[in-house]
């Protein structure tokens, strides 16, 4: 599923929603590079780790809620599991998390296939079992939890204020705040 803006149902949210994760996510058959996924109250950090075509390992901050999916039933879980689909979108709530889910907008992420703590995260010699980097035509472990933490330093300098707009790790005004 793509990226899609829905003007009519995406809200930029203002209160704590989502429960702090980290994890790790793969595509089913397991062929292509992880993504690293950081889950702050108010939005989510994500280094998307596969390389594909032109497409490069890019790393997301969204402003956004994030859900979790199974593909058997319409319910949508705040806690993430092994087994389960991150999906994000611009919502005040579940329930309307849910219906941008079901008018096909949002974002639904792979298979969740590991969920480490904030302390494996920090930990330079921690490496997560499921992590699928360059041999998959992805990006290594310590780029993608590097560009994770630097985003994550870079939220913390404007005290957890997630942007209205989502933006790239390689926008200009990301890489001078870190200067």
């Amino acid at each position: 599923m793509q990226d899609k803006k829905c003007t009519q149902h995406s809200y930029p949210f203002s209160k704590t929603l989502n429960n702090p994760a980290v994890f790790i996510t793969n595509s089913k058959k397991r062929e292509r590079g992880s993504s690293l996924y950081f889950v702050h109250e108010n939005g989510t950090i994500r280094c998307s780790g596969s390389n594909e075509g032109k497409r490069k390992a890019t790393t997301f901050i969204r402003p956004y809620l994030v859900g979790y999916i199974t593909s058997k039933k319409p319910v949508i879980f705040n806690v993430p599991a092994i087994g389960l689909f991150p999906f994000e979108g611009r919502a005040k709530n579940y329930h309307e998390l849910l219906q941008i889910k079901k008018l096909g907008y949002g974002h639904k992420g792979n298979i969740i296939t590991e969920v480490i703590s904030f302390e494996s995260l920090i930990n330079p010699r921690f490496i997560p079992l499921s992590w699928q980097g360059s041999e998959k035509g992805g990006t290594d472990w310590n780029i993608a939890r590097q560009e994770v933490l630097d985003a994550l330093s870079n939220i913390r300098l404007k005290n957890g204020d997630f942007k209205k707009e989502e933006h790239h790790v390689e926008d200009p005004e990301f890489k001078k705040s870190l200067i």
